[in-house]
């Protein structure tokens, strides 16, 4: 095997580690050495190339800026912070520094995208399978757990949470689909990035789009159809300039994921489904009421020390039925979780980025409101895959800085 092919299977293998950072189950069980794993893959990658001055200059630059971002944010908490979760932070953030360099050129943006397609591409398949796999072994399956979370497993490669997600259809009971991931939610996401570059990047492919609508549909996430609704009505109105006779076609389809959404709104609103609303209503809400009280640092980043805050009399919105006993409620939505733990100043800078990105340029300002949509009703923030697009929206701004030298 020559040296070229062999780094582009490991540049492969980073793009797929990198992609699972973002919420998926083997992440959750293992994950400090999941994500040394993927720090260590993108660091060796990064080194094996040569880098010239301004690249290391830039590198040297977001590494200690990010270390004086955690170190301020850790001085200032409002309580003792725990410095296992300050080195967490500086691991997810170097390994996300470590990555956009790396992908950084134009050649390797797109070797990028071409990666991030395919393991999309093997996430949406293993989803169809985890999904209709279910009624076969159902009785086949087994509990994997650690300390905040559990769900059940068919070899370890198929992740279930009937307790939670089950479901009737046609006499069989089925479960929301979460895929490789810790809930339905978090696959919506990658599903829908897998949607935006099949639309807007790739050629189109009417069989592909389908599978990925109906994967989509298969986790009855209501901000995964509204997401792949916005999508389908910004794709319908540049193909519908083409052929005027499509649209009876764009707006039947429309129809139904609206319907569907609708249905799935109301019942997360007024139906059984209701604490979900009530509970991201509560983490829209109640950070803003927290970071007002500390709005330069926050109270520090330290996710059980902010349950510890959430809890405290003060800032109860009076919600019946919530319970944040778990780590999982304790931040629903990840950028007023970061409000809330860093400030105001921190989080219009981190939006900014977000917005500046350059990982991916097609329709910038739809995958940036994807970006945010999806940030809002997952806690995904702080993990390497989504805190790339912060990273890379930085090296854009330092390449756009006229760097003088004396």
């Amino acid at each position: 095997m020559n040296k070229t092919l062999l780094n582009k299977y490991v540049e492969i293998f980073s793009v797929f580690l990198l992609l699972l950072s973002g919420g998926s189950v083997p992440f959750l069980l293992y994950r400090k050495e999941l994500f040394f794993v993927v720090l260590v893959s993108f660091a060796l990658l990064l080194f094996s190339k040569r880098l010239s001055f301004k690249e290391l200059r830039q590198l040297v630059f977001v590494l200690v800026s990010i270390t004086l971002f955690l170190l301020i944010n850790y001085l200032f908490a409002i309580s003792e912070q725990s410095i296992q979760k300050v080195l967490a932070n500086l691991t997810i953030m170097f390994s996300a520094t470590f990555a956009v360099m790396y992908f950084n050129s134009t050649n390797n943006k797109n070797k990028f995208t071409d990666y991030l397609y395919f393991a999309l591409l093997v996430v949406l398949f293993h989803s169809l399978t985890n999904f209709f796999l279910y009624p076969l072994i159902s009785g086949n399956l087994s509990s994997i757990s650690n300390w905040h979370y559990e769900c059940s497993s068919f070899l370890k490669l198929f992740f279930y949470n009937p307790q939670k997600y089950s479901f009737d259809v046609l006499g069989f009971t089925m479960v929301r689909n979460q895929g490789l991931f810790w809930e339905p939610g978090v696959l919506q996401v990658f599903l829908n990035i897998l949607l935006f570059l099949s639309l807007f990047v790739r050629r189109f492919k009417l069989s592909l789009v389908g599978l990925i609508s109906f994967a989509v549909l298969s986790t009855l996430s209501t901000t995964g159809l509204l997401i792949m609704i916005l999508q389908f009505v910004i794709y319908s109105t540049t193909v519908i300039r083409k052929n005027i006779l499509l649209l009876p076609i764009f707006i039947a389809l429309l129809l139904g994921f609206y319907t569907l959404a609708s249905l799935n709104l109301s019942d997360k609103i007024l139906g059984d489904g209701a604490t979900s609303f009530q509970v991201r209503f509560f983490d829209l809400v109640q950070p803003v009421l927290i970071a007002f009280d500390h709005p330069l640092t926050g109270i520090g980043l330290d996710d059980q020390r902010y349950i510890e805050v959430r809890n405290r009399i003060d800032y109860n919105l009076w919600i019946d039925g919530i319970n944040f006993d778990s780590l999982e409620k304790g931040a629903t939505n990840s950028i007023m979780f970061f409000l809330a733990t860093a400030g105001f100043p921190a989080t219009i800078f981190l939006l900014w980025m977000i917005y500046r990105q350059t990982l991916i340029s097609n329709y910038k300002k739809l995958f940036f409101v994807l970006m945010i949509f999806s940030l809002m009703t997952e806690p995904l923030l702080l993990k390497p895959f989504f805190f790339i697009f912060v990273i890379s929206g930085v090296i854009y701004s330092l390449n756009k800085f006229k760097w003088k030298t004396y």
